[in-house]
């Protein structure tokens, strides 16, 4: 039985070698197309486009799983041991559009040497594991990018967003693209939150209150008080009729679980100041060391 699948995948991969083949050959037909058309201004869309709309309108298969199947299928000499690969039934789709997708940056000269050392079999000749297939494929990459990571980081770090979308029963999500260690701290930072409201006796679970908080914080830079949030614990301060808190501080308090800090008499507001401040809060205090009353004395 396991003869039979072992031969059943390499005939699955062979079918979708033959699949990238068709996508390569509408590609052309389509391109044909468009060029014979004549028209006062640029066509407004591209062959590549139009090819990826007809077949995930045909198949039902998503939009970019189409594109990147499209982009294998129209770079027969730069994935030449890919498509070689996929047509003989030695590599799958899945493994080869993963390939692709991490060597996009790399210089058409290194791909042969490289996806051969990548699709290579395991040392004792079976095929090799996911495991082993990606950490080849990662050192592989490293190794033959010669923009060095540094440039690479700052391409990546330029591409910063925020985007969201609606789904159903009336709820969203909303995703961060960021660097990695800010990322890790405002994860850090709301299950600390999430960890303290719990330990002071909050019915919620730990997701729900991450994602009460880090709402609360997004929209009103502060955590409301318990009592704020109405009889639904997941209602936002200004849904049940109640203003945010004033205290800015009350999310560091709840982490930190410190005394209150020393205030300045100077400033209409508390603020926390001097060494106080500069330990707890780095550069948040306006007033000077020397001037400041929090250090009298």
């Amino acid at each position: 039985m396991l003869a039979q699948i072992e031969r059943l995948e390499a005939q699955k991969a062979r079918l979708e070698g033959r699949l990238v083949d068709a996508y390569a050959a509408l590609h052309t037909v389509e391109e044909q197309q468009l060029s014979r058309m004549v028209t006062s201004a640029p066509v407004p869309i591209t062959a590549e486009q139009f090819t990826s709309q007809e077949i995930a309108c045909a198949t039902g298969v998503g939009a970019g799983e189409v594109a990147r199947r499209l982009e294998l299928a129209t770079a027969p000499r730069r994935h030449r041991v890919l498509r070689e690969r996929l047509r003989a039934g030695a590599v799958g789709l899945q493994r080869a559009l993963r390939v692709m997708v991490e060597t996009r940056h790399l210089p058409d000269d290194v791909l042969p040497d490289l996806e051969t050392t990548v699709l290579a079999p395991a040392p004792d000749g079976s095929v090799s594991s996911q495991r082993l297939f990606a950490t080849r494929l990662q050192r592989c990459v490293r190794s033959a990018d010669s923009r060095g990571a540094d440039e690479r980081r700052r391409a990546s770090r330029a591409r910063r967003t925020v985007y969201g979308r609606l789904v159903e029963d009336g709820m969203g999500m909303f995703t961060v693209v960021a660097p990695a260690e800010r990322v890790v701290g405002v994860l850090d930072r709301a299950d600390a939150l999430a960890r303290a409201a719990r330990t002071a006796g909050d019915e919620r679970s730990l997701d729900q209150l991450r994602s009460d908080l880090l709402c609360d914080l997004a929209l009103f830079g502060v955590v409301p008080r318990r009592a704020e949030l109405g009889a639904d614990a997941g209602v936002s301060p200004a849904a049940a009729g109640a203003p945010p808190t004033a205290d800015p501080r009350a999310a560091s308090r709840a982490v930190s679980h410190s005394p209150p800090a020393p205030t300045c008499s100077r400033l209409r507001r508390r603020r926390p100041c001097a060494s106080w401040c500069r330990s707890r809060w780095p550069s948040a205090c306006p007033t000077p060391r020397a001037s400041c009353p929090a250090t009298a004395g």
